[in-house]
Formats: structure tokens, C-alpha cells, sequence
């Protein structure tokens, strides 16, 4: 969000991301203050972008020129800005050449009156691509002199998927590899350390597409969710493939950052933390018994980091206790979900962080778990009771009944409960699409995780 304030019959550039548009407006809100018809007011406006291909992920600039070749200056002009969803505004740069009336200011449009005869307004607007559901979006841009005559601009941008390799895939046991689907084989291929394709078959009725040995994945706005053996077993993973360089979605919001640790000895737990991010400062309660809300964070168990971001990857340093980390912010849809798999000593981590405003919603989903069982999860939560129904790879079929209610002290959307006889207690989150499950540390389920779809 920026913004350029005006004085009181100036120019203002701000951002409406309600209806992805940017806008050069008059003083006084969007009506101009009163004063003189201009019959002979004339502008001239261009859209312009560079021709390259980008992909989701990408930053593109494109550049708004508005000119008065006169014969008059021009007062009470507008310039609206109109993105396609598939773009979002970042910044803007705004420069103004020739003979144009404003105060001494740093910023060139700030505290201007009008654009006189001859001068030239340029304004640059860095946005980001979202994702490639539209290959040509439009830029469209509409001058307006006193809120009458209008003059129309218009530019796209390219975009695609990215070739080859178009999800990136974090597996429970915290590597990292890549997908890229194959329509045309029916195979999904792995890339990486260990590269494999792997045929699919279906999709079956509730829309999950079969792997062998047991696998399968399920595909929701530009992210995976599925189980596959890459090189550790039949493991379950998540691959987005849109990847943000921003934090201004998850600004503010309770995060439940859910971690699952391949232990140097072969052992594997599990964690559930609350964090908050605020502009450059992310700040994490990390106990290891209990999944707290940083506001009810005990003071020795808080922690507090500096983040800074490049080229999608966001490295937070810690100013309080802690560690160094890294960590991307992957979109599905509407959803952002926080994703960190890493080397951690000489074991492996794996972090999925939601920020859900509310419990588990009511419905069924697919997924896998990380002991190799694939099926589906049914949540009541007016009932406060989950079931899973899983088949292992030998074909056994398992039912878990369980529990859930909002976890005590922790992040919003939370849940806790109870999953199969005897009763062992977990952790449950769903953000959009994904919902994840983990068990507690020290309980017959620990190292469980669980990734489901709808």
C-alpha cells in the first residue's frame, strides 16, 4: 500500500486493493475542489510493459505516461489504474518532467496543483504475478479531467506456468524436490536429488489421482497435495507452485507453525508453535510441550527474529534467542501458507505454517499421513468429532474416530483433540484447502503428520 497526499486541488497515488486498482486522484477524496471549465484541456496517456514471459512468482513494471502537449494547463485530473486478479500492486515510482506546478517535496507527485502545458507525468507501478489462470491479463488505465472526459490506455503482460518442474514439492521428511505433471504420458515427474516418474491412474470420485505404492495427490489453485516414495518411503508432501515476496497477507494474523523433525538418531517429532508476523519482525513462542499464541507466550520462551526478503525467500535472524531460519510464502488461491524445510544439525526439519481465522471447517478431504496410510478425513466441528478413514499400502483399511476443540491458549483456528483408541492427542489447523494434522510431543502419535485436501 502507498500513498502520495495531496494538497488541495493536488495529485494522489494510492493503491485500492479491494478492487486491485491504483489511482491518481484529485484533493479532496475523488471529488475536485470547485474551479474553471477547460474546454480546451488536452492530455495524451500510454501504457506501456516489457514483452518478456513472466511466471508466477516474477515481478513486472509497467509504465503509465501521461503528457499535456497544452494548449492550457490541466487541473483535477484522474488516473485509475485497473489490475487483472492474477496481478498484485507493490510499489510505484512517479517522476514529472517539464512545466508543472508543486511544492518543494522529495516525492515529485506530492503537493502538485496541475500538470502544466508541456510537462509529462511518468509513473512506474511494480507488481507481482500471482499466478497464470489468465496467459494475457490487462492493464487498463483511464484518464479523466474533471471527472468528464475520458481517455483510455490499455497493456498485458505475458504469462505462463513456469516450464518443466512447476511445483515445488517439501515432503514430511523435510526434502525438497520438484513436480512437474505430464497430461500427455499420464505421469508426474520428480526432479531432483533423486529423480523418479511416477504413472498416475484416475481421478477417482472424490477427484485424487492414484500413484503407485499407495500414493497419490490431489490439485487444488496452484498447489499439490499428495504422497509419494522419494527415496524415504511413501511419504506425504505439499508442492505449491506460486511463491510470494511479500508478508502483507500474513501481517498481523496468528500463525500456528506446525514442525516435524527427522532426528539425527532416526527419531521423528513433532511440534506445534504460535507466531506472529508484524512488517519486519516475526516473533515465535517456541515450547516444545504446548502450542502457545505469542500473546500468551511466557517471556523465556519468546523469541524474536529481523526478516528481510530476497527473491521470494524471506532469512529471519534472530534479535532474542533463536536461530537463523529461512522460509518462503506459498499462495494457493487465497491461502498463504509459510513452508521451511532444512538441514537442521544432522537431522531434517519440516515447517507448514497456516493462519486460519476460525476452527476446522465442516466436510470431507483427501489426503496421506507419514506412516504411509492414505484416505479421507471427515471434521463435525458443531458435534466436536473427526474420522479418518486410511488404507495402509498392504491394503488394510483403518477407521480413527476422534475429538477436536480449540486449543487452550493457542493461536486462533487452532484445534486439539484426540485421534484413535487408545485416545492420543494431536493438532489440527485447516487454512483453505490444506489441512494439517500433527501429534503432540511425547504421545503414541508423535512424529505423526497429516496432510489433507478438499
Amino acid at each position: 500500500m502507498f500513498k502520495f497526499t495531496p494538497r488541495a486541488r493536488g495529485l494522489a497515488l494510492r493503491a485500492l486493493a479491494a478492487v486491485a486498482a491504483i489511482q491518481l486522484l484529485c484533493g479532496h477524496g475523488c471529488s475536485p475542489p470547485p474551479h474553471a471549465p477547460q474546454p480546451d484541456a488536452h492530455l495524451t496517456v500510454e501504457v506501456s510493459r516489457p514483452t518478456a514471459t513472466y511466471y508466477p512468482g516474477d515481478h513486472a513494471t509497467y509504465r503509465i505516461t501521461v503528457h499535456n502537449p497544452g494548449p492550457v494547463d490541466v487541473e483535477a485530473v484522474g488516473i485509475v489504474s485497473h489490475l487483472d486478479a492474477t496481478l498484485s500492486e507493490v510499489s510505484s515510482h512517479c517522476t514529472v518532467t517539464g512545466a508543472a506546478k508543486q511544492a518543494p517535496t522529495s516525492n515529485p507527485c506530492e503537493g502538485m496543483d496541475k500538470i502544466g502545458i508541456g510537462a509529462t507525468v511518468v509513473i512506474d507501478v511494480d507488481v507481482l504475478v500471482l499466478g497464470a489462470s489468465v496467459a494475457a491479463p490487462q492493464i487498463d488505465v483511464v484518464v479523466s479531467i474533471d471527472g468528464g472526459t475520458t481517455l483510455h490506455g490499455a497493456s498485458g503482460l505475458t504469462l505462463a506456468n513456469r516450464p518443466g518442474a512447476g511445483f515445488h514439492v517439501y515432503t514430511a521428511s523435510g526434502r525438497t524436490s520438484w513436480a512437474d505433471i505430464d497430461a500427455a504420458t499420464s505421469t508426474i515427474v520428480f526432479s531432483g536429488l533423486d529423480r523418479r516418474t511416477l504413472a498416475y491412474a484416475g481421478p477417482d470420485n472424490g477427484g485424487t489421482w492414484r500413484l503407485p505404492s499407495n500414493g497419490g495427490w490431489r490439485e487444488t489453485t496452484d498447489l499439490l497435495v499428495g504422497s509419494a516414495d522419494l527415496s524415504d518411503g511413501l511419504q506425504p508432501f505439499i508442492a505449491p507452485r506460486s511463491f510470494l515476496r511479500t508478508t502483507a497477507g500474513l501481517d498481523g494474523r496468528a500463525i500456528t507453525l506446525f514442525e516435524r523433525e527427522t532426528l539425527a538418531d532416526g527419531n521423528v517429532v513433532t511440534r506445534a508453535h504460535g507466531a506472529l508476523l508484524r512488517g519486519t519482525t516475526m516473533q515465535i513462542c517456541v515450547d516444545d510441550d504446548a502450542a502457545r499464541a505469542v500473546q500468551a507466550c511466557p517471556p523465556a520462551s519468546l523469541r524474536e527474529y529481523v526478516v528481510g526478503e530476497e527473491q521470494a525467500w524471506f532469512h529471519v535472524n534472530a534479535t532474542t534467542g533463536g536461530e537463523h531460519l529461512d522460509f518462503r510464502i506459498a499462495r494457493a488461491g487465497d491461502t498463504q501458507i509459510l513452508v521451511r524445510a532444512d538441514e537442521k544439525g544432522t537431522g531434517r526439519i519440516l515447517a507448514i505454517g497456516l493462519a486460519p481465522t476460525a476452527g476446522p471447517a465442516a466436510g470431507t478431504r483427501a489426503g496421506a499421513d507419514s506412516r504411509g496410510r492414505w484416505g479421507t478425513l471427515a471434521v463435525d466441528p458443531d458435534s466436536g468429532t473427526l474420522v479418518e478413514t486410511l488404507r495402509a499400502a498392504d491394503g488394510t483399511l483403518v477407521t480413527l474416530s476422534g475429538s477436536l476443540a480449540p486449543a487452550v491458549n493457542g493461536p486462533a483456528g487452532l484445534a486439539e483433540g484426540t485421534l484413535g483408541d487408545p485416545a492420543a492427542a494431536v493438532w489440527i489447523a485447516q487454512d483453505g484447502p490444506l489441512t494439517v494434522i500433527v501429534g503432540k510431543p511425547n504421545s503414541p502419535v508423535d512424529g505423526l503428520l497429516q496432510f489433507f485436501s478438499r
